[in-house]
């Protein structure tokens, strides 16, 4: 017997048979918990638990019942708590982003300072350079006619 011919049904809704072979047989459970079906057995009384049936052919087996995990059952983050998150993330960004241009900004400044004080001290150096050499040809040195005591 292949999955096609294998039906599930877990309470009112039906189960996606995923996976079929001799020992073990995989559905895909609907993402919300079905309505409760009621079943009656000859053995017990109404039986109101979410129970999983498997139908191969004429066949009919009852596997039992199945719960869901209570954590499935949670409300979903709310939509005013979803856009307060999202402002707040939104917020963090454009403030990391201000400090980032504000750092730039300023690296920028300092490194056009540097070349002004570096452009000065060149200018510097060269009137000083340019004023020693007057000093220096401009006093004139006695001229001694070699002897030296």
């Amino acid at each position: 017997m292949g999955r096609r011919e294998v039906r599930a049904r877990l309470g009112d809704q039906k189960c996606e048979v995923k996976t079929l072979d001799s020992t073990h047989l995989y559905c895909e459970p609907p993402e919300v918990q079905p309505m409760i079906l009621r079943i009656r057995r000859p053995t017990d009384a109404d039986v109101t638990r979410l129970v999983s049936q498997v139908f191969m052919g004429n066949l009919k087996v009852d596997l039992g019942p199945v719960q869901y995990d209570s954590d499935s059952m949670l409300p979903p983050v709310p939509l005013a708590a979803q856009i307060g998150l999202g402002a707040g993330a939104a917020a963090i960004i454009l403030m990391v982003l201000v400090v980032i241009l504000m750092y730039r900004r300023k690296s920028k400044q300092a490194l056009r300072d540097y070349k002004k004080v570096l452009l000065q001290l060149e200018t510097m150096e060269i009137n000083v350079g340019d004023q020693c050499r007057k000093e220096f040809t401009g006093t004139p040195c006695p001229v001694s006619t070699g002897s030296w005591s």
